[in-house]
């Protein structure tokens, strides 16, 4: 069955999260001064660990960050959110 599921993310430059196996990622949004993403996703697939790493306006970014999820403003500060693929270090 697919469903819409929410996940806490947290404000920091790497970080991993399990989530259902092919879950699709739809958004990027703050709710209650926290920051989460909402995907997509097959309730009845094994959870794998994807990895992320958020960068903030004016930090220095990797040559290939990876995929854009998207942006948010929390704190006075903005965030750009993208997803890892592979082993990039």
């Amino acid at each position: 069955m697919k469903a819409i599921w929410k996940f806490e993310i947290p404000i920091e430059s790497a970080f991993s999260l399990s989530m259902p196996r092919a879950s699709e990622i739809i958004a990027f949004q703050t709710q209650k001064n926290r920051a989460y993403i909402w995907a997509i996703v097959f309730t009845n697939m094994c959870s794998v660990l994807r990895k992320f790493e958020m960068y903030g306006t004016g930090y220095g970014l990797r040559p290939n960050p990876g995929r854009y999820i998207g942006t948010i403003q929390n704190g006075g500060y903005v965030w750009h959110l993208f997803e890892i693929k592979g082993d990039k270090k």
